[in-house]
């Protein structure tokens, strides 16, 4: 048989096998299969309605929406294990794996996007990140990682339904020695499982919590003071929930207030506000307050010995500064605008040293706070007027920057000309030697104090401001200057630096702000006021310039423009009750 009769033989054998599956596979009387016919819908299938949008995680490659969501999830334990470290695009790609159907550019940028817009990752451009490349970083869904961080972010809850502790060991495993150790020391309120012990929410103890239980209604939530009929009830001030409204319903408040200590004592509790008015009443230099941190007037209070003042660094300000720290003397990459900025500080300073001109012959120490990688500060020693400068900054990587720029000029190199720190401003005095006879003592009976005080853009980084202004105040000469420059809470501060700036322009790294951390410069002021030592005179001891950022001209000084927008401020200590 020769190889075309074989071939023929085998094409005949194959539609008989493929005739007599069909056949078995079909109803009767269906008629022979026709190779040109036109499969056609099922009835129920005509009234369905066409998908008029995208199916979620869909490729135009065909790869299956589950198959994609089993990756992003992998993707996520992944980067929640790695200790919230970002993970560049790369290594993430290494490490996954990625099915033949998703290998390729398409594939791929599929991939991207599915983590992209993931809630519980973030996103970190090229340009933002410190590897250059583009990264992800898990977020936890509190951002606490210690018992710190855990009492300023109780203290800006607005509601009395406290965070469940399962929530807080997403980004803090190991909380559970931590709360148990500030719940001994009064510092916060832990509800508990009534099965094991184990800690189920976590509130700050506030005063106005506080909840008083009636004798005659023992389903009242809140009752007013009898002493104190303006009294706010607890259910006009926050939502309570369930189990904390148990928790402190149990506790009975005593008629007389003398009593009420002991009351507290035989319920296993101590009052945080106890342990602020020690603190407020041993400690001078802690002096400016507001109505959040203002403490307790109740007649209960502590002789123990007040703890150090509470640092003002925010451990993730500090990290996001680190990823920018490389590129900080780059005139266009993502400081550009602090340097634009930098002539107006200038500009600002000799405005309030005019008001009271300083003896020529004087020179001047000056401290600059949160100084960065070092702009204002390197500018301000090459001043004739300026003996020396220090310039502190939590921030690691933001110090080795702005002391490898310094290097660079032999006049900064002079010895006491500029002195970079890498501390707060509530640990300065370790670092240097005290002035003489200081006016305010307050840390360890003397502290160095400067003519000039400078924060500029960081007090709006700042969790609890004013405490922060308050512990400045010390380090200040009488008759010297606080200068700062910050932003105003306004709409139109929110359009320009976090959605323009930030989000559409790019010229600010996403996320350098906090649109509710901005202070208004009446907030600033009326903080000012308190203080028996500052003069808040329009003119003699209190000043602010508007500017506004005009894309191509750069800074422009816009008279008006501090309620809406970046402005400066400046206050000035008394000098001899003036």
């Amino acid at each position: 048989m020769s190889l075309a009769d074989s071939l023929k033989a085998f094409k005949s054998e194959r539609a008989d096998v493929v005739a007599r599956n069909a056949a078995h596979s079909r109803p009767a009387n269906t008629g022979p299969i026709s190779r040109t016919s036109t499969p056609k819908p099922s009835s129920s299938a005509n009234n369905n309605e066409k998908r008029t949008h995208d199916a979620a995680f869909a490729s135009s490659r065909g790869i299956a929406g589950g198959e994609i969501m089993r990756l992003v999830v992998g993707a996520v334990e992944k980067l929640k294990d790695n200790d919230f470290k970002a993970l560049s695009w790369l290594e993430l790609l290494r490490y996954m794996s990625l099915p033949l159907d998703l290998r390729g550019a398409k594939g791929e940028a599929t991939f991207k996007r599915a983590l992209q817009s993931h809630h519980r990752l973030q996103y970190i451009h090229a340009k933002d990140s410190a590897s250059g490349q583009e990264s992800f970083r898990y977020k936890p869904l509190h951002p606490v990682t210690n018992g710190e961080e855990l009492r300023d972010y109780l203290a800006r809850l607005e509601t009395a339904q406290g965070v469940p502790v399962k929530e807080l060991k997403d980004g803090w495993p190991d909380c559970i020695p931590t709360l148990d150790r500030l719940e001994k020391l009064g510092c916060i309120l832990v509800s508990r499982s009534k099965k094991d012990g184990a800690p189920h929410r976590v509130y700050p103890d506030n005063p106005r919590y506080h909840i008083t239980a009636s004798p005659t209604n023992s389903n009242s939530k809140t009752t007013k003071s009898a002493d104190d009929p303006s009294a706010t009830t607890l259910q006009e001030v926050v939502k309570i929930s369930p189990d904390f409204q148990t928790f402190y319903s149990n506790i009975r408040l005593p008629a007389n207030d003398n009593d009420l200590r002991a009351e507290l004592e035989k319920a296993g509790l101590t009052p945080t506000s106890a342990v602020r008015e020690a603190t407020l009443a041993n400690a001078s230099h802690l002096r400016f307050t507001s109505r959040s941190t203002a403490p307790s007037t109740k007649p209960y209070t502590t002789t123990t010995t007040p703890p150090p003042p509470e640092s003002s660094v925010n451990h993730i300000e500090v990290s996001h500064f680190s990823a920018l720290a490389a590129s900080w003397w780059d005139p266009y990459g993502s400081s550009r605008l602090l340097h634009l900025m930098n002539p107006h500080r200038h500009d600002f300073l000799r405005r309030c040293l005019s008001a009271s001109p300083p003896n020529p012959s004087q020179k001047l120490d000056v401290l600059d706070i949160g100084c960065g990688g070092g702009i204002f500060a390197e500018s301000a020693a090459r001043l004739s007027m300026a003996r020396s400068v220090t310039a502190i900054d939590p921030t690691p990587e933001c110090i080795a920057v702005a002391k490898r720029h310094q290097r660079s000029d032999p006049l900064l190199m002079e010895s006491g000309r500029l002195n970079y720190l890498q501390t707060s401003i509530e640990e300065l005095h370790n670092h240097t030697t005290p002035t003489a006879n200081p006016a305010g003592t307050g840390i360890g009976g003397g502290i160095k104090q400067y003519d000039i005080i400078t924060l500029f853009e960081v007090i709006e980084h700042i969790r609890r401001p004013y405490p922060f202004l308050s512990s400045i105040l010390p380090h200040l000469k009488p008759g010297g200057w606080l200068i700062g420059s910050t932003i105003a809470r306004h709409p139109v501060s929110w359009f320009t630096t976090k959605l323009l700036a930030e989000d559409v322009l790019g010229i600010v790294p996403r996320g350098t702000h906090e649109w509710s951390q901005y202070l208004m410069p009446g907030e600033i002021r009326e903080s000012a006021r308190r203080e028996a030592e500052l003069n808040t005179s329009e003119g003699l001891g209190w000043r602010t310039m508007g500017v506004v950022y005009v894309p191509g001209l750069g800074w422009r000084e816009v008279k008006g423009s501090e309620g809406v927008g970046n402005y400066f401020f400046g206050v000035r200590k008394r000098e001899n009750g003036v």
